[in-house]
């Protein structure tokens, strides 16, 4: 069924002409859930079934128990700043693939979920999604996207937060856990 909601996307942007501008979209949902058309055969390369979208999400299920403990001792405050992350910095991924007519990776999967991670749960919103787009845009599209960065783009973006925001990062921002646990109070902030 999954292949038929594709197939049928592809046949629009056939019919359609206008619509070619959503094919990083279809693709990476192709890629998504079918994997990648393009495999190396020749030497030295290593032929097995871990490709990139694969060690990416093997990458992606190693951080998921931080995210569960700094939800865990943070509650709600956690999950919004994880959401507003993926939210925010996906919409600048997406957009951004869009433009430049090249295909939406999982790369942005890894970075949406570590860049929360390595801010205090009282860190504002705002600050929090200026610092996730200028760590996608200046620290892994300007250089062509996942794979080609030479820097990692959640610490990008982290070092733009705490040279723009010094006093935030370097004041009383950081807090103790919750000491119920999850009862989900969150951070007074």
């Amino acid at each position: 069924m999954l292949r038929k909601i594709i197939d049928f996307h592809y046949s629009l942007l056939k019919k359609y002409p206008r619509l070619e501008f959503f094919r990083p979209l279809i693709d990476a949902g192709d890629a998504f859930f079918y994997g990648m058309p393009d495999v190396s055969l020749g030497k030295p390369h290593i032929r097995d079934g871990m490709d990139v979208k694969r060690f990416m999400i093997t990458v992606l299920f190693a951080v998921i128990p931080a995210a569960c403990a700094s939800i865990y001792f943070y509650g709600w405050r956690a999950i919004i700043i994880i959401l507003t992350s993926y939210i925010v910095g996906g919409i600048a991924e997406v957009g951004f693939c869009l433009v430049r007519k090249e295909p939406v990776t999982e790369g942005f999967l890894i970075t949406g979920m570590l860049y929360p991670l390595i801010f205090p749960p009282t860190i504002p919103l705002w600050m929090l999604s200026v610092g996730i787009v200028v760590g996608v845009i200046l620290g892994k599209e300007v250089f062509g996207g996942t794979g080609k960065n030479p820097f990692n783009a959640a610490l990008v973006g982290r070092c733009f937060i705490y040279i723009a925001f010094p006093l935030f990062m370097t004041g009383n921002a950081f807090v103790e856990p919750i000491g119920n646990g999850l009862i989900l109070n969150g951070c007074t902030s």
